[in-house]
């Protein structure tokens, strides 16, 4: 059972609030009442006498309650002595009962005021330099911090006065919506917020876009996610684009989102310029411990004019398990300055139980010593308890400014260790990057354009997965020289009469490649009114005719 008058949390006991009633002899029954009064009177003071908080430090350890309700527990107090009667000491009872439950509910409303505050003066600067309020606003919600802390320390309002205080605090709340708990942004401005709800202390909050999200106006980016209060919550894209990222850094997990761990990151494209003059871990993500990365497609330009480490088109540095699946990077990475550590189109740096899955470079990645750790996918893998690389396509070019590169390779660009490591379907273009791996440690089909744009390496990239990942448009405008994790392109189909092809093209009779036609739920048949198993592969021939199935 729960006492609910002795503090807010942690303070379970097998009995609380209970009423007794004695069936037995009433002297024995109020000299028992005499005892529970006494007990009762004795936690009443050790209320009134307790030290709360400074409204700085320990609120929720240490919360105060309204000098009414301390009043009311004094008056209880002193009015034991005068109780003589078991009528009279029942009655007392039941109001020391009522005056423990309001303790507990009126401590709730101050803690809740004096976070409120909290979170709103840590919050301020950075809003006042995001330029989401004025310096006059930032003077009045200084002054309204400052009286709801002095209010938590001398009990000033009542329990409803602390809870209209701490809903009139969370102001952040009120500039991003929430849907079931989770924050809606449509807009720079709840971007920010987000952050730096984030980076000041809510680091597993959950957001999604509502809409593409231009940040080209945002003249001072703050990443989500910090080294004290890494971002642990869902980030979902829904499968928006987040433009005009502009960020000057020389600081360590630079990146839309900067530290992350035992997150999920998904589900949205960036595009945008980095210049990073130092520090470790710069990318999409800058920092990610133990995280899943998912769906995250990078256009972003990077330079590195300052020796720097780990440099990642999607992310900087990945360990701990982390992972990267159906990533991409098409923008450019060009460092300048010397950096010989970890650059990689998706992951610059990777350790314990991290692994690649169905991600592909297509972007340029050039770098200018000989002895950097360069790869397509990943840069630089750092143990024996690396995972692998899976179904991972290398179309980019990795390649040095100016001499030959000890390390760079297509896939990763020095296995430092890899002992338990898997790298398994593979492609890289012909000439794309010196080798598949730094010292040609692995190895990797290599292709030609020509095989790229017939479809052949999208099929053998699905493998036998039941949902693919990856697509290709193989005619028409729209026509893809290579595969590409976009679902709004085609999947590509084989069979041996007609080869790689997508779902609806037509033979050179004009004869549509469609499958047949489909009746009723689970069914597919064909235009011999056949049924067939959607598993089945084939060409049927009816009246003369192709069809496929």
């Amino acid at each position: 059972m729960r006492n609910l008058g002795a503090s807010l949390k942690d303070d379970w006991m097998p009995f609380g609030n209970l009423r007794v009633f004695y069936l037995g002899k009433s002297d024995e029954a109020n000299e028992k009442l005499a005892d529970v009064l006494e007990g009762f009177a004795a936690r009443a003071q050790v209320i009134v006498d307790f030290e709360n908080s400074d409204g700085y430090e320990d609120v929720a350890k240490k919360p105060n309650i309204s000098a009414d309700l301390k009043g009311r527990l004094i008056e209880a107090v002193a009015a034991v002595e005068e109780a003589v009667t078991g009528e009279q000491k029942l009655a007392l009872i039941n109001t020391f009962s009522e005056l423990f439950a309001e303790v507990y509910t009126c401590r709730k409303a101050y803690v809740a005021m004096a976070l409120a505050a909290q979170d709103l003066s840590n919050a301020l600067g950075d809003m006042l330099s995001l330029g989401i309020i004025t310096d006059d606003e930032w003077n009045e919600w200084d002054a309204e911090i400052y009286d709801a802390l002095d209010h938590f320390v001398n009990g000033t309002v009542t329990e409803e006065e602390a809870l209209a205080i701490a809903d009139k605090m969370n102001i952040m709340d009120k500039m991003m919506p929430q849907v079931d708990g989770v924050y809606q942004l449509s807009t720079p401005q709840q971007v920010q917020l987000f952050a730096v709800t984030v980076n000041n202390g809510q680091s597993d909050a959950k957001a999604v876009l509502a809409n593409d999200i231009d940040l080209s106006g945002v003249e001072i980016f703050i990443p989500i996610g910090t080294s004290s209060a890494p971002f642990s919550g869902v980030f979902d894209g829904q499968d928006y684009k987040v433009t005009g990222l502009d960020i000057a850094s020389a600081s360590d997990a630079t990146g839309f989102i900067g530290y992350a761990s035992k997150a999920t990151i998904k589900n949205f494209r960036i595009e945008g310029a980095i210049e990073y003059s130092g520090g470790t871990g710069v990318g999409a993500v800058g920092w990610s411990t133990g995280s899943a990365l998912e769906n995250i497609h990078s256009a972003l330009n990077i330079t590195v004019i300052g020796v720097a480490h780990h440099i990642g088109g999607v992310c900087g540095h990945l360990s701990e398990n982390s992972s990267a699946t159906n990533c991409s990077f098409s923008g450019t990475i060009n460092e300048t300055a010397g950096s010989h550590d970890c650059i990689g189109g998706i992951g610059a740096y990777s350790n314990n139980g991290v692994k690649y899955v169905n991600c592909a470079n297509y972007g340029t990645i050039t770098y200018s010593v000989a002895n950097a750790y360069a790869g397509g996918i990943c840069g630089y893998v750092n143990n024996d308890s690396f995972t692998g690389v899976f179904n991972c396509l290398n179309v980019g070019t990795v390649r040095m400014a100016d001499g030959n590169p000890t390390y760079g390779g297509a896939f990763v660009g020095r296995l430092r260790s890899h002992a338990n490591a898997q790298f398994l379907n593979n492609y890289m273009l012909e000439g794309s990057a010196p080798n598949a791996s730094g010292e040609n440690q692995i190895t990797a089909n290599v292709v030609s354009a020509d095989q790229l744009a017939s479809g052949e390496v999208c099929f053998k990239l699905n493998g036998d997965a039941e949902v693919p990942a990856w697509y290709q448009t193989l005619s028409g405008d729209d026509k893809d020289l290579y595969p590409v994790l976009d679902p709004t392109h085609k999947v590509v189909l084989y069979d041996e009469t007609n080869g790689y092809h997508n779902e609806g093209d037509e033979d050179p009779d004009g004869i549509s490649l469609t499958p047949t036609l489909s009746k009723g739920e689970g069914a597919i048949y064909n235009l011999a009114g056949q049924r067939i198993s959607k598993l089945q592969k084939g060409i049927n021939i009816v009246g003369g005719k192709k069809v496929l199935y």
